[in-house]
C-alpha cells in the first residue's frame, strides 16, 4: 500500500470486513404424524445418512434452484402438546459436508445427479 492509501484507510470511519469459513448449524424439520404409516419414522431414524434437498423454485428441469445438503440423524422426537392439534415430531440432524447450491433440477425420467463430496 502506497503512503497516501494507508493514511486513507486510518482516517476512514468504514470498518471493512473478509470472507470467513463456511459453517453449518445443526438443523431440523418437523412433520405432522401419520396415523397409517410411520415410512417417514422409518426414513428419518437415528443416525440415517442421506440428502435434504429443497426445490426453491419448485419442480421445474432444468431451472438452477435445487440445493442439497447431505446429512445424518442426531435425533427424533415427539411435539407433546395440550392444545387441538394434529400431532407432530421433530427431527434433528447435523449437515455433514458442504451442500451443493444453485445445482440444476433434473427432468423426472433422469438417473440421479452426482453431487460433489
Amino acid at each position: 500500500m502506497k503512503r497516501r492509501q494507508i493514511w486513507a484507510a486510518l482516517c476512514s470511519t468504514f470498518e471493512s470486513s473478509i470472507p470467513g469459513s463456511d459453517k453449518a448449524d445443526d438443523s431440523s424439520l418437523g412433520f405432522y404424524e401419520d396415523k397409517v404409516s410411520d415410512a417417514i419414522e422409518q426414513l428419518l431414524a437415528e443416525d440415517a445418512t442421506g440428502w435434504v434437498v429443497f426445490l426453491r423454485k419448485g419442480d421445474v428441469p432444468g431451472n438452477r434452484s435445487m440445493d442439497v445438503f447431505p446429512i445424518r440423524i442426531g435425533s427424533r422426537s415427539p411435539n407433546y402438546s395440550t392444545d387441538n392439534e394434529a400431532a407432530k415430531f421433530t427431527v434433528s440432524f447435523s449437515i455433514t459436508e458442504k451442500p451443493t447450491q444453485y445445482a440444476e433440477t433434473p427432468a423426472a425420467d433422469t438417473p440421479p445427479p452426482k453431487f460433489d463430496k
